[in-house]
């Protein structure tokens, strides 16, 4: 299965965390998902797909992808991680130079990327 817009982000926050907030916001657990080898959770009323997955490093950091808009990962991380303000990250993804959005400190994109990664703060209107 290849996801059309392959929205990613990125937020400091403990998998279970993530996994019991989407749960108590209408996402249902749908198990792991073999080919993308990650959690996959349905939403119950938009039928959107999300793949969850914990990259933690030195930190609790969890890794989202699928059919989320930006606005709708800045409520989710509005509420899980209301004191850090979202931020775009130059990434690449599979080779290719791409742009992320992350829900993490500027020094936590710092370990995680290196140093030099550039990154800008995002304004999301909710």
């Amino acid at each position: 299965m290849v996801l059309e817009v392959e929205n990613v982000f990125k937020i400091a926050m403990t998998v279970s965390r993530v996994r019991e907030f989407l749960t108590s916001k209408g996402w249902e657990f749908q198990g792991k998902d073999e080919e993308m080898e990650m959690d996959s959770f349905r939403n119950k009323k938009t039928g959107k797909k999300v793949f969850v997955e914990d990259i933690s490093e030195d930190f609790p950091v969890t890794f989202l992808m699928g059919e989320l808009s930006v606005q709708e990962f800045s409520i989710i991380a509005g509420e899980l991680t209301p004191e850090i303000q979202l931020l775009e990250v130059d990434s690449s993804w599979e080779g290719k130079p791409t742009t992320i959005v992350v829900a993490m400190t500027e020094e936590q994109v710092g370990n995680m990327f290196g140093g030099r990664t550039k990154m800008s703060k995002l304004a999301v209107h909710r």
